[in-house]
């Protein structure tokens, strides 16, 4: 009887001795050159951004990719305001994949005695004295309005009409594009106003023409110096 005990205690410790040996190689593994970050891929970012996501990250090569902590690199990353997303993905053995969604600017928004230059959710990205020539302008004051223009220029195609001016009288918004005045009027179907302008524009509208995009779905066209009325 005494045998068997001692058997089944020397059968018990050489479980243990080998489930120790097999959880110290595994710790070893995980933490070993084998399975350490060896390479950042960055995808989705502009170029001037891809070597300072890879620094902000925190993610040092030679470190063992089991230490990286996706959530918490991706709300480190989405602190900077040119990056609207961003998702870390561990693909073993020795790489990390950081794809980003970056916030582009739209345009620049008057901001009492200087300029911000936001995205399409209003969101800074930088600030100037002067409002820069590379985009639209947008002068609002209520927060709605504020996003409503943004909404029309991010779906018009800010780099498209880099002299655009949008501005909030007061419970509308009016716009000059391209030589129009154009009548925006409430902020709302801001997307489909700016379809139905585009549009519009391809027609070749003539210059100093004035537009009312009230009702997207039957804009209307006043000829300068005319009294006539074009609907398209």
């Amino acid at each position: 009887m005494a045998e068997g005990q001692a058997r089944s205690g020397l059968s018990k410790l050489l479980v243990a001795l080998v489930l120790a040996s097999i959880a110290g190689l595994a710790t070893w593994l995980f933490r070993s050159p084998l399975l350490a970050v060896h390479r950042i891929v960055v995808a989705g970012a502009p170029p001037h951004l891809t070597e300072e996501i890879r620094s902000s990250s925190g993610i040092a090569p030679g470190e063992p990719l089991i230490s990286v902590r996706p959530g918490e690199v991706e709300a480190t990353l989405v602190d900077n305001p040119w990056i609207s997303e961003a998702e870390v993905t561990l693909q073993w053995p020795q790489q990390v994949l950081i794809e980003i969604t970056p916030r582009l600017p739209v345009a620049w928004l008057e901001e009492g005695q200087s300029w911000s230059l936001v995205g399409a959710d209003a969101v800074v990205l930088d600030t100037a004295m002067e409002a820069g020539t590379e985009l639209p302008t947008l002068r609002a004051q209520a927060e709605v309005a504020k996003l409503a223009g943004l909404a029309f220029l991010a779906e018009l195609g800010p780099l498209r009409f880099p002299g655009a001016v949008v501005e909030q009288r007061e419970g509308e918004l009016w716009a000059e594009i391209g030589g129009h005045l154009i009548r925006l009027g409430r902020p709302v179907d801001m997307e489909a106003k700016a379809r139905a302008l585009h549009a519009l524009l391809g027609q070749g509208i003539a210059e100093g023409a004035v537009i009312s995009l009230v009702a997207p779905t039957r804009p209307a066209v006043y000829l300068a110096n005319a009294q006539s009325q074009v609907e398209p």
